[in-house]
This record gives C-alpha cells, structure tokens and sequence, in this order.
C-alpha cells in the first residue's frame, strides 16, 4: 500500500522550503496542485524529490505507465506510484 498522505506531506515540505528559499508565498498543495507548473522546482530537483521519495517511502514511480502531463499534479504523482515488493 502506498502511503499517499505521507508522500503528500512530504511534497508539501519540499515545496514550501523551495517557496521560502526564493521568498515567494507558501503554496496550497492541493489533490490537483501542479507541482512543474508551480516554478518551484525545475526539472532535475523534481527528479530527485522523486528519487528521494521512491527511497524513504519504498515506493518507484512507474514512468513506463504513467501519463507525464498528469505526473506533475499531485494526484498524478501519487497515482503513477507502485510499492517495492521485497525480494
């Protein structure tokens, strides 16, 4: 089971320390935030909040399957996700 609120929270930090870095207003992370279109992160830092999260949360992003347009929400995200299964 993937822990989608957890990996929410977690998104949600992400954002709001990049927000607060570059001292713009802290983001409502919503179900249908778009976290690309945001200008928050750019394409390598998302890439590694990604690598970040499949570690912590043993979870790997199923790019194969997923759609890239709705990746960039967070329901997307979430929904392109798929649990490790221990070998």
């Amino acid at each position: 089971m993937i822990p989608a609120s957890d990996i929410k929270k977690f998104i949600t930090t992400k954002l709001h320390e990049k927000a607060a870095l570059l001292g713009e207003p802290q983001p409502d992370v919503t179900h249908d935030y778009d976290i690309m279109a945001s200008g928050l992160l750019d394409s390598m830092e998302f890439l590694v909040m990604i690598s970040e999260i499949e570690d912590k949360y043993f979870v790997e992003v199923n790019f194969s399957e997923a759609d890239p347009e709705s990746m960039s929400t967070v329901e997307g995200f979430l929904g392109s996700m798929k649990p490790i299964k221990a070998s």
